[in-house]
């Protein structure tokens, strides 16, 4: 139940490798109270109040691995600048007040495991070069405002098992590369779009696949 802002001192503890400051009720201009920390490992912060944008001074931390800004009051735009981390596996920064679009820059992040922009004010489309991301698990981007056709290129990320793009304005049929998407096991959900046409007979292929959710289209 910690409250109040992050001390500015923390701004000159370089040499930290792990952040841990979730679940508490921390205030503050996010971008004001971090540093740059070449050895840091893993930043948590969910759960808290904290607002501001997303720094640019995290891409200066090279060794992250684990990003989680979720559930705060972070506004903006997400930084290209992310894409300069190149270790990054999970980068969870749903239920933000995060705006504009998508940036295709995030596609660098080959490493990414799983990726959580979800409960945002995202607009735009999902960007094609989201193929790139082949090491990607879970994919949610639902939640949003994004609007135009779900990619073809989505059928690149193979090892997906789980993926929510519902909650959109997305619209048009869904592709066929849907089928290619065979690890799917834990959820495809693309509910509540503007998703029209016939369903790729290639779904049939996502045999592992325990729940899927097409209402609301």
């Amino acid at each position: 139940m910690f409250n109040g802002p992050i001390p500015s001192s923390l701004k000159t503890c370089t040499s930290l490798v792990r952040i841990s400051l979730r679940r508490n009720q921390l205030t503050g201009d996010i971008s004001q109270q971090f540093g740059v920390y070449p050895q840091l490992i893993q930043m948590v912060l969910a759960s808290n109040r904290l607002s501001g944008h997303i720094s640019p001074n995290l891409s200066a931390c090279t060794q992250l691995t684990i990003l989680h800004l979720a559930q705060n009051m972070i506004t903006g735009s997400i930084p290209p600048s992310l894409s300069q981390l190149p270790k990054l596996v999970d980068l969870r920064l749903n239920s933000n007040h995060l705006s504009g679009e998508i940036p295709p820059e995030i596609s660098t992040l080959t490493n990414l495991y799983s990726l959580n922009l979800s409960s945002n004010q995202l607009s735009g489309s999902i960007p094609t070069q989201i193929e790139k991301l082949g090491n990607l698990g879970y994919l949610d981007i639902s939640g949003n405002r994004l609007s135009g056709l779900v990619p073809e290129e989505l059928g690149a990320c193979t090892k997906l098992q789980s993926l929510k793009i519902n909650n959109n304005k997305l619209s048009g049929s869904l592709p066929d590369a849907i089928g290619n998407l065979a690890s799917l096991q834990i959820t495809l959900d693309v509910s509540n779009n503007n998703i029209s046409g016939v369903l790729p007979q290639q779904i049939r292929k996502l045999e592992m696949l325990e729940s899927l959710n097409l209402s609301h289209n």
